[in-house]
């Protein structure tokens, strides 16, 4: 989706976050970031490598909205099978961060891309679109 700026649309705003060289992030490893949003609001997330995919999550439980690690870097289960809230241990799948068992069951993880261009790892993050944008999407909408 396009942003529409003082009457012209403009490609959206990807933010590259480089988070560290791929071949530095071990099989089930974590590694956290943080970036600041349009708004200047600071937020976390963490990667993991799972393996035949890269996984990137938003660091904010869905039951109560905190953070999930209870160390830097320590977002999995002992065993190393699913990422663990550390304050009321729910469980969520590495794959798409589904909850299977705790408190917030079946609600997810927020998500982010990710990219690797030439050995380094990146999260993607879209800046959210401009409001007159979608108001000038539900004009043009009316009359289609």
């Amino acid at each position: 989706m396009a942003d529409f700026i003082d009457g012209c649309v403009t490609a959206p705003k990807i933010q590259r976050i480089k988070i560290c060289e791929l071949a530095d992030l071990p099989l089930l490893a974590c590694r956290e970031f943080h970036f600041s949003d349009s708004n200047g609001q600071e937020t976390k997330g963490f990667v993991i490598n799972a393996g035949q995919q890269l996984v990137a999550f938003k660091n904010a439980c869905p039951h109560w909205g905190i953070e999930l690690n209870w160390q830097p870097d320590r977002f999995l289960n002992f065993n190393k099978s699913h990422v663990i809230c550390a304050v009321h241990g729910a469980l969520f799948q590495i794959d798409d961060g589904l909850c299977i068992d705790g408190p917030c069951v079946f609600r997810k993880l927020q998500t982010y891309p990710v990219a690797v261009e030439k050995g380094v790892l990146y999260v993607l993050i879209k800046e959210p679109g401009n409001q007159n944008l979608q108001a000038a999407q539900r004009n043009i909408g009316d009359v289609i």
